[in-house]
């Protein structure tokens, strides 16, 4: 090949990486982000098993909700460390909200159990709480404290050990 076209080709790439680049930071930067502090946004989702669960309800105890989906890949390595807190942590509230829309309800009910997930599961399928929290980026972990604050927010995997100096930091 010629020297003078792969030079041109490099060039093209650079330009249009970089166009990519500053699109992607662009839109990154104009849309409205995941709330790290202020009063945690109420909703109302249905558990595996029907049981309605109204995040005002639970106030009084440390809330944690856990935003992922059936196929993702670090949202289920995440899995065995949120049930172990789970396990330790019996007084906290832990949800795993699902926000697979082309699964139902039982069919996330399966590969929970088949998961071994140990804490409570509900799904979101129209994005009611992925909405009012403002979720696009799986897995994400928000910790309520027990006045309904939002205390910490975590993108990406969690394991126990930051979750636990995340929610009980401050004794409760």
């Amino acid at each position: 090949m010629d020297r003078r076209f792969l030079v041109g080709m490099m060039k093209d790439w650079g330009i249009a990486l970089g166009v990519a680049a500053l699109v992607f930071v662009g839109w990154n930067l104009s849309r409205p982000s995941t709330p790290t502090s202020g009063l945690a946004p109420d909703f109302t989702l249905s558990a595996l098993d029907g049981t309605n669960y109204t995040l005002s309800d639970l106030r009084g105890k440390p809330v944690v909700l856990n935003f992922w989906a059936t196929w993702c890949g670090p949202c289920r390595a995440e899995i065995p460390q949120l049930s172990a807190f789970h396990d330790a942590h019996p007084d906290v509230v832990l949800l795993g909200i699902s926000v697979d829309e082309r699964l139902s309800t039982s069919g996330i009910g399966k590969i929970a159990q088949r998961l071994g997930i140990s804490y409570e599961v509900l799904h979101d399928p129209r994005g009611v709480a992925t909405g009012a929290y403002k979720v696009d980026v799986l897995p994400t972990t928000i910790v309520v404290d027990p006045k309904g604050e939002i205390r910490a927010t975590h993108i990406g995997a969690m394991d126990q050990s930051n979750l636990e100096k995340l929610v009980l930091h401050d004794g409760t």
